[in-house]
C-alpha cells in the first residue's frame, strides 16, 4: 500500500512535469508558422504582394496536428496521474483517434506511435472511476510506460530534427535574402536598416532554438522520471525511490526556470 507521501511525490512530478511543457506549448515555433515566413520571404525577394502566404502549407498545418495531438495525450496522461495520486475526480473528456495522427509524410510517424496514442486514451478513460484509481496507481503507470514512451521517442526527435531544420533552414535564408538586399541597398542607411532588421530576427531564430533545446530536455526529464517511475512502482513508499522523484521534479523546475528566461 502507497503512503500519502508517497503518492504526493508522484503527484508533485506529474504536476510539475504539466507546467513545464505547457511553457513549450504557449511560445512553440510551428510548422505552418515557418512555413508562412518562408512564403513571405520568397514574395519579398520577387517584389510580389499577395493576400496571404499560407499557399502550399497544408502540410505543414498537418504536421502542426499531429504534434498536438501526441503532447495533448502525454498531458492528459500526466494530468490523470496527477488527479489520481491526489486522489481527485478526473474532469476532461477525451475523443477517439483524430485522422491527423495517421501516417504523415513530413514527420514520419510510424504507426506503432499511432497505436501508442490510442493505449494512452483508453488507459485515461478505463481510470475514470474514483475507487478503481486510488487501487490501481501502480498499475496505471505500467499500463502507461511503453505507449507513453514511444509518444515521448516520437516528439522528441520531430522537436530535435524536423522542428529543429525547419528553424535552421529559414535562418539561412533570412541571410542569404539580407545579403542579397543589402548589395543592392541604395544607401548606406538603407543598408543599415536591412542589417538591424536581420539582427532582430536573427535573435528570434536562436530564441527557437534555444526553446526547442530547453522542451527536447524536458521531454527527456519526463521520459526518465517516468520510466524509473515505472521500475520502481510497486516500492513508491521507499526512501530512494521518494528520492528520485525529487530529484526529477527539481529538474523539471529548473528547466521551466531556464524556459521563462529566454525572451
Amino acid at each position: 500500500m502507497m503512503s500519502c507521501t508517497s503518492l504526493q511525490s508522484v503527484s508533485q512530478f506529474s504536476e510539475q512535469a504539466l507546467a513545464s511543457t505547457g511553457e513549450f506549448d504557449r511560445s512553440a515555433p510551428t510548422f505552418q508558422h515557418l512555413c508562412e515566413e518562408k512564403n513571405m520571404m520568397e514574395a519579398l525577394r520577387m517584389s510580389q504582394v499577395q493576400r496571404n502566404y499560407q499557399g502550399g502549407c497544408d502540410l505543414a498545418l498537418k504536421a502542426d496536428t499531429v504534434v498536438n495531438k501526441m503532447q495533448q495525450a502525454v498531458n492528459n496522461y500526466l494530468s490523470g496521474l496527477y488527479l489520481l495520486t491526489s486522489n481527485q475526480r478526473l474532469k476532461y473528456s477525451l475523443d477517439p483517434i483524430a485522422e491527423a495522427l495517421q501516417t504523415n509524410t513530413q514527420l514520419g510517424v510510424k504507426e506503432e506511435v499511432v497505436s501508442a496514442y490510442q493505449q494512452v486514451l483508453e488507459l485515461l478513460l478505463r481510470s475514470s472511476s474514483e475507487a478503481y484509481r486510488r487501487k490501481k496507481t501502480a498499475w496505471y503507470i505500467e499500463q502507461a510506460q511503453a505507449p507513453l514512451a514511444k509518444i515521448l521517442d516520437q516528439l522528441i526527435f520531430i522537436m530535435d530534427t524536423s522542428l529543429r531544420e525547419a528553424v535552421e533552414q529559414q535562418r539561412e535564408m533570412l541571410y542569404l535574402q539580407t545579403k542579397e538586399l543589402s548589395e543592392g541597398a541604395a544607401s548606406i542607411l538603407e543598408k543599415r536598416n536591412l542589417i538591424l532588421s536581420y539582427a532582430q530576427q536573427l535573435k528570434e531564430y536562436e530564441h527557437q532554438c534555444q526553446r526547442l533545446d530547453t522542451y527536447v530536455a524536458i521531454l527527456h526529464q519526463i521520459k526518465a522520471g517516468h520510466g524509473d517511475l515505472f521500475e520502481k512502482r510497486q516500492h513508491l513508499n521507499k526512501e530512494e525511490s521518494l528520492e528520485t522523484l525529487v530529484y526529477y521534479t527539481g529538474r523539471l523546475q529548473q528547466l521551466q526556470r531556464d524556459f521563462e528566461k529566454i525572451k
